[in-house]
Parts: C-alpha cells; structure tokens; sequence
C-alpha cells in the first residue's frame, strides 16, 4: 500500500543497494521522507514537498527512474527516464482531474501513445509489465496515490513497505 499523500509530495521509484534518502540526489532535493517501501532492489520513497530528482537520481543509481508528483490530491505527473535514454516519458494519472487544473496545455501524450513506452521502460528496469491493466489505469480516473498504486502493480512491481 502506499503512503497516502493527499495534498502535493513526490514518489521516487528507483532501483539501488543503497537507501534512497542516502543518494544525492535524493538529499539535494529536499523534502520529508514520509513513507517508504522496496521489492528487491527497487524502492519507492515518498517525500513531501521536496523536488523532483528523477535525471539526477538516474545518474546516481545508473538506473531507469519513475517520478510521480502528486498535485493537490487531484491527480499525478508521472516522468520516467532510463539510462539507454530511448524510454523517457511522461503522463498524468487522472488526466481529466489534470486538465481541470490548467498547469500546461500538454499534460503528456494520449494513453495509446504513453503505453508503448511504459511498456519499455518496465522491460528496461527488469520488471514484466501487464499491458491491459497498464492500458485501463492511464484511462482511469481516482485518486492518485490508488492510481498510482495501482499503475505500479500493473508495471510489475510488488513493493512492501520498509520504515523510513
């Protein structure tokens, strides 16, 4: 389960031996650590307020990274990138709750174009991703930490929660 965020933070998904909170990165971006979890190597850290880290964040752990930033509970930007460069990506979990906001005219691409991308990305990270239910999630409207939770399984990760 994630760690329910409510207003505005960020999820930082990457893979690393080492904490996440001890790269720097992750320090340079600042933020509370609120909730945290891992599935081998992968972990995911919930930080509120705080910056995005996600290139600088590939560059430390040599790793694809995802980044979710949570927008006022109402939806999420999600940016992913990875270190052969060919799968960078962004999209927003909730896209009619994202266009409400007005925050850009682009909010990312469509979910038939984002699909092939997040599709490559997971295989990149090592993960066996389910396209149908990767489909359905960017089509789907909620909440964004259950979207994102949700987004997370369908890529095929499997994270249990650790303390921060």
């Amino acid at each position: 389960m994630l760690g329910a965020m409510g207003g505005f933070g960020v999820y930082v998904v990457a893979r690393s031996a080492w904490p996440l909170l001890e790269l720097p990165a992750v320090q340079q971006a600042g933020g509370e650590p609120e909730w945290s979890a891992r599935d081998g190597d992968w972990q995911i850290l919930l930080l509120s307020c705080g910056l995005d880290p996600g290139p600088s964040l590939m560059a430390d752990t040599g790793a694809p990274v995802l980044t979710a930033d949570i927008v006022s509970g109402h939806f999420a930007m999600i940016d992913a990138q990875s270190p052969r460069g060919g799968d960078i990506w962004h999209c927003a979990l909730a896209p009619h709750a994202a266009r409400s906001y007005a925050l850009a005219p682009d909010l990312g691409p469509p979910p038939e174009d984002v699909l092939p991308h997040a599709l490559g990305w997971a295989r990149e990270a090592g993960i066996v991703p389910d396209a149908s239910a990767l489909d359905a999630i960017l089509r789907t409207e909620g909440t964004p930490d259950d979207l994102l939770r949700a987004f997370l399984a369908a890529l095929g990760f499997r994270f249990v929660e650790v303390p921060v």
